[in-house]
């Protein structure tokens, strides 16, 4: 894990990334009937669609610090004493 600290600008977040997102929806299916309406593999497909037909409008170069980035990932990588793929 990395230290607030060492992060830069838009890097740095509220966020606790030391918690795991996820989602088990075994007890709303079982409790409640739940069905999911779309595939995952089908709302990937639509969200990726989406995605590409709604690109982002101006982006604003100054906002993004890839050098930083780049230090960022080094430092984990360091840590980890593998490489990490993105």
């Amino acid at each position: 894990m990395l230290k607030k600290q060492n992060l830069t600008g838009h890097l740095k977040t509220e966020f606790d990334w030391r918690h795991h997102s996820h989602l088990d929806v075994r007890r709303i299916r079982a409790e409640l009937g739940y069905v999911v309406p779309v595939p995952l593999n089908e709302a990937l497909t639509r969200t990726v669609n989406w995605t590409r037909s709604n690109p982002p409008g101006e982006v604003n170069p100054q906002a993004l610090d890839y050098h930083a980035e780049d230090a960022v990932i080094e430092e984990y990588q360091n840590r980890l004493g593998k490489e990490l793929v993105i």
